[in-house]
């Protein structure tokens, strides 16, 4: 038995599980990759002129890339010009060594659902029949205790595991916007629909090739020469009718045919096999002529129950 700061007057039984090994590398994977295409898609907005400044520059990192968990990961070099990045190796090697143990609590007192089941057992226990003597009965009884709480055990590890992956998605839109001067800008808002396709992911709920349908509320304000400032509620509904709840914002570019920008969709769970998820994708978005509207984002979600 081991202790841990996480796990205050507990003593944490620590075993081997290489699924578990598999599982976090497989993770650590998908959010690196994810976390070096928003570094792609920050260099390329700067190469257009979209992006400039060194501290527009680093918001844009720390809210695309940073936020992927694994900004610990990266040596990133932010400038008035550009941003540059390497893997620090060793920390993604200390992580490895740490993936083959999975930990679970063990109270030094039983909890009280642990309570409850000793309690139980033994209740029962008294009604055992006594042929073979008090000895038999005290092993019977011995037995059961351990079995529950084993059981116990089981329950509590089990609900420690968390689904996570990663996905891409192409969304192809047809819009209509009304579009207002105000204030020396001018204000957006309107409806985007269409269909959203799974073109790649590493597995359920989001299946790759899977189309389903999406509609999303866009507000968008304009002042002077600036970016526009755009926010847009977007669900998504699946095959099989569950919905799922995107929330994009986008600081970058504009909303005119020929143009677009960079932004980011924030997960917000759903109906059905989506309740739980939750996640972050950066996205880039082009308008296109005929009011036509193509977007591709690269999420990383995980299942927070």
């Amino acid at each position: 038995m081991i202790g841990g700061s996480d796990f205050p007057g507990e003593r944490l039984m620590a075993c081997l599980d290489p699924r578990l090994r598999e599982e976090r590398a497989r993770k650590r994977k998908s959010l690196h990759q994810a976390a070096e295409e928003a570094l792609e898609a920050i260099v390329a907005s700067v190469r257009s002129g979209r992006l400039k400044g060194r501290e527009a520059i680093d918001r844009r990192v720390g809210r695309d890339a940073n936020c992927r968990k694994v900004g610990n990961h990266f040596e990133i070099d932010v400038t008035d010009d550009g941003v540059s990045w390497s893997r620090q190796q060793g920390r993604t090697g200390d992580e490895m060594r740490r993936d083959r143990c999975r930990q679970f609590p063990v109270a030094v007192r039983p909890a009280p659902e642990i309570g409850s089941a000793l309690h139980g057992v033994h209740e029962r226990a008294k009604w055992i029949p006594d042929s073979r003597g008090r000895r038999d009965m005290k092993i019977k009884l011995v037995a059961a205790t351990a079995l529950a709480v084993s059981m116990q055990l089981v329950s509590q590890g089990a609900s420690y595991a968390q689904d996570a992956g990663a996905f891409r998605m192409l969304q192809s839109y047809v819009r209509d916007y009304t579009t207002l001067s105000y204030a020396g800008g001018k204000v957006t808002g309107g409806i985007l629909a269409g269909t959203n396709t799974i073109i790649e992911s590493s597995g359920p709920p989001f299946v790759q090739d899977q189309a389903g349908l999406v509609r999303c509320f866009v507000r968008a304000r304009t002042v002077q020469d600036s970016a526009v400032s755009l926010e847009a509620s977007c669900t998504v509904t699946d095959v099989d009718g569950d919905e799922l709840y995107l929330l994009a914002r986008r600081d970058d570019g504009d909303t005119e045919a020929g143009g677009g920008g960079t932004g980011a969709f924030r997960i917000e769970g759903g109906t059905g096999k989506y309740v739980d998820v939750s996640g972050n994708c950066p996205y880039d978005t082009q308008y296109l002529p005929d009011n036509l509207v193509v977007t591709i984002g690269t999420c990383t979600w995980e299942r927070t129950p």
